[in-house]
């Protein structure tokens, strides 16, 4: 009990040398009681958690691995076990130990005696993100309505303490039993873990297991196939509130906007760490585009929160981020309403797709590109630091690379990334622009490029439904190679 208490208070306070004391008294109970399941379990999340301890036992994937040999179905070190095969850049490993992970939930569910019901809980990442509140139940409801995924009563905990957006929550209860007392959330919490179901794998016609990232467009190429409308419509409760809200700015009621968001690394607290910093953008950069969004009689509305940086004082621009008119149902409105929506890897970008907006991508991981056909997107790019030379869009699509997430991945590796420059960006934008009012035809050779492009996602069993953005790629056409 003390050792499992240390690694608790460890987490919490964020303290390696609780988590140390920890590991200790677990391991001596381990010499006394072999082959405990939970302890050699929290023994192995402690060492994947505090790499720097596993001297002190053995590394993660030794610990977890023994887990595995008390009970092969153990689903958490099924999962860790994949996502630190990810992270070192073996995919074909990773993709094993997920398809493990995600067989043996449904095999703990089925064998439950309330299994046979039909009912299944999310997993507890769902609701506490704004991009994983939007896109998992989105996609599961994707996935069941093309019939990928069987029908079921899908229950979400959703603690309000801990809801990224209280108004979405609410619009997913048109679609799911949502449970948001605190009290009933502990009651049900070992019947969760039992119905469970991991809403970032999707299961593949083939039965194959796939994180749902990469099976979205796969799941969208049908969904708009079979012609469903977008999993959420815009209540007119929400609407009838938003657009006299608007007016108040300037914005005449039906008068088209465009919404930016421009991911920093504030609201996650991420100053000063390298995991997510490639994922952050630099706003400057966009100021020539909204200069021209202006130009040509759109309004544009800077979404965020107010640790971002407060962007120049601009005719037709309104810096929501910093605003007190910030609220939960706002936010939907404004992803909604929107005319299009520019963002770069937030998860808000998840907001405007489950409404349909048409989105343009920009600075975004080459292995997730849009997931509508109706959206365009550019990538940020990556370089050798010793050569300068930039990696070729094969490099980027296949190992190591495919799969990264995290910027010390790439760093050990001796690459960079290089955001898009403000002109990438301007052209990017234009083009959705043009094609949005209808001005924009694309040539034959402009078709083959992107042809081209696609082509190399099915060398490596990907998809992509969505355009790279015209300029870019001829720009960039040398990397097609």
């Amino acid at each position: 009990n003390q050792g499992m208490v240390l690694l608790v208070w460890a987490e919490q306070a964020q303290r390696e040398d609780l988590a140390h004391r920890g590991i200790n008294c677990l391991l001596q109970f381990q010499k006394i009681h072999n082959c405990h399941l939970s302890v050699a379990f929290n023994i192995a999340r402690a060492v994947h958690r505090w790499p720097h301890l596993a001297p002190v036992a053995q590394d993660a994937t030794t610990l977890f691995e023994f887990v595995l040999t008390i009970d092969p179905n153990h689903v958490k070190s099924l999962y860790a076990l994949g996502d630190i095969a990810q992270r070192s850049g073996d995919m074909e490993l990773a993709k094993s130990f997920y398809q493990r992970y995600v067989d043996a939930l449904e095999l703990q569910a089925n064998e439950h005696p309330l299994g046979k019901f039909n009912i299944r809980f999310f997993n507890d990442i769902v609701a506490y993100a704004m991009g994983h509140l939007a896109f998992l139940p989105e996609a599961a409801i994707k996935e069941e309505r093309i019939g990928w995924r069987p029908k079921r009563s899908m229950v979400l905990l959703a603690p309000k303490w801990d809801v990224a957006n209280q108004a979405l929550v609410d619009e997913w209860k048109k679609h799911f039993c949502v449970i948001q007392d605190e009290q009933q959330i502990r009651q049900l919490k070992p019947l969760a873990e039992n119905l469970m179901i991991d809403a970032a794998f999707s299961r593949m016609p083939d039965g194959r297991v796939s994180h749902i990232r990469l099976a979205i467009p796969f799941v969208q190429q049908e969904y708009e196939k079979q012609r469903f409308d977008p999993v959420l419509k815009l209540s007119e409760a929400i609407r009838e509130r938003g657009w006299p809200v608007l007016e108040k700015l300037g914005i005449a009621k039906g008068q088209k906007f465009i919404t930016l968001h421009v991911r920093e690394s504030g609201f996650k607290n991420e100053k000063g760490q390298p995991h997510n910093a490639n994922r952050d953008d630099d706003v400057s950069t966009y100021l020539e585009t909204v200069e021209m969004l202006v130009s040509r009689g759109y309004r544009v509305i800077r979404m965020g929160e107010p640790s971002m940086k407060v962007i120049p004082s601009m005719a037709g621009v309104f810096d929501y981020a910093h605003s007190d008119l910030k609220a939960d149902w706002l936010d939907l409105f404004l992803c909604a309403e929107a005319f299009f929506y520019i963002g770069s890897s937030g998860g808000l970008f998840a907001t405007p797709q489950v409404y349909g907006t048409p989105i343009v991508s920009t600075n975004y991981p080459l292995t997730f590109p849009g997931h509508s056909s109706q959206d365009i997107f550019i990538p940020k790019l990556l370089k050798r630091v010793k050569t300068d030379e930039f990696l070729t869009f094969n490099e980027l699509l296949a190992p190591p690379f495919w799969q990264f997430e995290e910027g010390g991945q790439f760093s050990r590796l001796g690459v960079d990334w290089q955001i898009n420059s403000s002109q990438e960006i301007l052209e990017v934008v234009t083009e959705m622009l043009d094609l949005r009012e209808g001005k924009l035809n694309y040539t034959q050779d402009e078709q083959i490029l992107q042809d081209r492009f696609r082509a190399l996602y099915a060398k490596q069993d990907g998809l992509c439904i969505c355009r790279i953005g015209r300029d870019f790629l001829a720009k960039n056409q040398h990397l097609l190679v």
